[in-house]
Parts: C-alpha cells; sequence; structure tokens
C-alpha cells in the first residue's frame, strides 16, 4: 500500500492501493496492519459505521497492537459510540 497517499490527504488513492493489495495476497485482510490501514481510510473519508465494522476487524486480527484500538476510540466516538469509546480507551491504557 502506498502510506503516502493516507498521510498526503487521498485516502481515496488509499483505499484502492488497500484494495489492490487484498488482490494480491492469499488471505485477504489477515494483516492487523492492513485491517488498521482500512479503518484509518475509512475514518479520513468519514464512513465511521464502516470504520467501526473494520476497527473490530483489526482488534481481533491484532489485540495488542495500539494503533487498532486507537482507531478503533476515534471510528466509536465519530459513530457517537462514546460509551463503547471510553471502554477502549480503558483498554488501551492497559496496554
Amino acid at each position: 500500500m502506498d502510506q503516502h497517499a493516507l498521510v498526503s490527504g487521498d485516502p481515496e488513492l488509499a483505499g484502492r492501493h488497500l484494495d489492490a493489495l487484498d488482490e494480491r495476497i492469499a488471505r485477504p485482510m489477515d494483516s492487523p496492519l492492513i485491517s488498521a490501514a482500512r479503518t484509518c481510510v475509512l475514518l479520513f473519508t468519514r464512513r465511521f459505521a464502516d470504520a467501526v465494522v473494520a476497527s473490530r476487524t483489526a482488534l481481533i486480527r491484532g489485540p495488542g497492537l495500539p494503533l487498532s484500538r486507537i482507531f478503533s476510540i476515534a471510528a466509536l466516538g465519530h459513530a457517537g459510540a462514546r460509551e463503547e469509546a471510553s471502554h477502549d480507551v480503558a483498554a488501551l491504557l492497559r496496554i
């Protein structure tokens, strides 16, 4: 994936790169980092409900990855699930 596309302000391009990566790997979205990146793309494109779902996938695949938890907190907060986001904050602090 071209992470530069995401940080330079083109999340749509970053999403297309993730889609292309999914097609090339044997088990799509297997990596917790790829799942976290997908969540980030969804956050940047303001698709918050989809970002919540993607963040849960990232947490399942990489429960100890702080980045997954951070994106989950952001997704939940933007989706209006503040109580659940608070639980994720507590979990992040335990990491």
